[in-house]
């Protein structure tokens, strides 16, 4: 089980600026050694702009399962249902080379969206990277880089 708190702050040049506490929370619970049930809720209070009338924030429930069936293969599956959205299906996997080395790919169906990406983790450094096709946006890239102070 977990929590988390989050402030967003929007402006908007013509309407002004607004900020908003946002709440979620979740939790995975293992059903057998390779199988693992999480659910969460983001914005589980509803929270809403009030000085921008026609904009609101959207309340996300998502749920999915983790499947382990070696070492070396994470399958993941999951669906998430935002506030005036249809249902979205999002699947993914995960395939562990050296201990070190990972490939990963997976798809959206609402909004369709098909995601690549390779990371390298060292005891405390962390390097990913991802590749997304996106229907409105077409491709975005992305870097992570990571380096743990305290082991």
């Amino acid at each position: 089980m977990g929590g988390q708190i989050h402030y967003l702050q929007v402006n908007i040049e013509s309407l002004g600026r607004e900020g908003l506490l946002l709440f979620d929370f979740g939790g995975i619970v293992e059903l057998i050694p390779t199988l693992a049930f999480g659910a969460r809720i983001f914005n589980a209070t509803a929270t809403d702009f009030h000085e921008f009338e026609q904009e609101y924030f959207p309340v996300i429930l998502s749920a999915g399962l983790t499947y382990r069936p070696t070492n070396q293969i994470i399958i993941n599956v999951d669906l998430e249902k935002m506030t005036n959205r249809q249902v979205n299906f999002k699947c993914g996997l995960e395939y562990l080379l050296y201990e070190k080395i990972s490939f990963r790919g997976g798809f959206n169906m609402h909004p369709s969206a098909y995601f690549f990406g390779a990371g390298f983790k060292a005891p405390r450094i962390g390097l990913d990277y991802a590749l997304s096709n996106n229907y409105y946006l077409g491709f975005i890239h992305q870097v992570t880089a990571s380096y743990v102070l305290h082991r």
